[in-house]
């Protein structure tokens, strides 16, 4: 069983790395009873060679550190999203193995991603953590598919808050966001759910 981390790298800094830290140990204790802390900012040696430019660093590991390879980032424009039921998927973890994730993904149909529900309640999308604006208040699904670094640092801020939301509730939102670890929460342009979301 392999899990991922995947790590924002800009002007050659890790950012973030506090929230990947948590989350890497958090998993490693869950998963394989690991007791000592990695951390990832002594673990990842960042190549000389490497531009002031974003860069995706992933980190793949289990017991040990199985990779870590860096890739220029190409972001992604997610503008409309395609609402996806299933009701068994477990994505509590970041694992390697996405492939329940792939097959939902492939439904997109013309949509840039998927809005996946579990339960009757929104989670996540394919790629991102999201949230919708009522108004008043940026709220984020309370529970996600998988709690991103991204949104544990919003939540510590302020900037959003968490919420039970179903399909039903859309209607009492005017705007949503997408963000990861990648996708910076100020840089991303909020969409309209009515002309947005089907």
């Amino acid at each position: 069983m392999f899990l991922l981390e995947t790590i924002k790298l800009q002007n050659q800094q890790l950012q973030n790395i506090h929230w990947h830290n948590q989350r890497l140990n958090r998993t490693r204790e869950l998963l394989f009873g690991a007791t000592n802390e990695w951390d990832l900012n002594q673990i990842i040696k960042i190549p000389s060679d490497l531009t002031n430019e974003i860069y995706k660093c992933r980190v793949t590991y289990g017991l040990t550190i199985e990779k870590v390879a860096f890739e220029l980032y190409s972001p992604k424009l997610i503008k409309t999203l395609k609402i996806i039921h299933h009701n068994t998927i477990d994505y509590s973890c970041k694992y390697a193995n996405r492939s329940t994730l792939h097959a939902l993904y492939a439904q997109k149909e013309n949509c840039d991603d998927i809005l996946i529900v579990k339960n009757g309640l929104i989670t996540d999308t394919y790629y991102c953590n999201i949230a919708f604006f009522d108004g008043k208040n940026w709220l984020t699904p309370e529970e996600p598919l998988l709690k991103g670094t991204q949104r544990g640092f919003l939540l510590s801020k302020d900037i959003i808050q968490t919420a039970k939301i179903g399909v039903q509730d859309l209607k009492n939102f005017q705007y949503f966001k997408v963000f990861n670890a990648l996708m910076n929460w100020k840089e991303q342009e909020k969409q309209k759910i009515k002309t947005h979301v089907y």
